[in-house]
């Protein structure tokens, strides 16, 4: 018979904890098109900011719309493609 496994919830804590730590420094936000930067890649820098101050955050993006547009002061760290189009110009990303 198999034995259940109890975690206590400060174990959880220091569970979430270790996790947060690592997603901290060793992953990058991604996002498939960077244009005003308000959307995923705010959001994802708001989440990271959460569990501490990262020492670095890079970003990675399918498709970038060019930062003629930016809202907020952000570059993408590997990009897929740069596309400078309108901004009433729409970009659709299938994968596959």
């Amino acid at each position: 018979m198999d034995k259940a496994v109890i975690i206590r919830e400060p174990e959880i804590h220091k569970h979430i904890h270790r996790m947060a730590k690592e997603i901290i420094e060793k992953h990058y936000p991604i996002d498939d098109v960077l244009f005003t930067g308000r959307t995923t890649v705010r959001a994802a820098m708001d989440a990271l900011m959460d569990f501490g101050r990262p020492k670095k955050i890079e970003l990675a993006v399918l498709v970038d719309r060019g930062d003629t547009n930016r809202e907020l002061p952000i570059k993408d760290d590997y990009v897929g493609n740069e596309w400078n189009i309108s901004p009433d110009g729409t970009i659709n990303v299938h994968l596959r």
